[in-house]
């Protein structure tokens, strides 16, 4: 007599509901009654909905990206003061309802959220100048001397 083991057993009676479920979908074709259109129809409305989710929250991250992209060029072109970009960039960031602000304040060095978001923003610069890092470094440098000044001279606040 054949003895089939359990996990035989069990693979052959999956192939068999496969099969059966298979042809349940051939003949309902183009029905309700489709067990696979059912289970679906459970799934796919939740699966639209987070990709709905995922695709505002990744358009809001995107038009963020670009502001502070747009912010650091100001700041590197010198038409914008470095606190004052930095107070802006503090504002966009403030404003985005999942920013990481435990990683923000492990990431940038600093005393105070003001002085990590300077130092966000003369990293943004540097980024937004890859292209000529002699360029880029000179401008990181100035900044951070900038920045060290305004260190010096005591308590330090962005501009509200």
């Amino acid at each position: 007599m054949l003895r089939l083991s359990r996990l035989t057993v069990g693979l052959l009676v999956g192939a068999a509901l496969l099969s059966a479920v298979s042809e349940w979908d051939r003949l309902t074709e183009g029905n309700d009654a489709s067990p696979l259109y059912c289970v679906g129809s459970w799934f796919v409305p939740r699966l639209t909905e987070d990709r709905q989710d995922l695709d505002v929250r990744m358009g809001a991250l995107v038009a963020r990206s670009q502001q502070m992209d747009h912010l650091a060029g100001e700041v590197a072109a010198g038409r914008m003061a470095l606190l004052d970009g930095a107070a802006r960039l503090r504002d966009v960031c403030r404003a985005a309802p999942d920013f990481p602000w435990e990683r923000f304040r492990e990431g940038y060095r600093g005393d105070s959220d003001d002085e990590r978001f300077c130092r966000m923003l003369i990293g943004r610069v540097v980024g937004v100048l890859w292209n000529d890092q002699d360029h880029a470094l000179a401008v990181g440098a100035r900044l951070e001397a900038e920045l060290d000044v305004y260190l010096k001279r005591g308590t330090f606040r962005l501009p509200q």
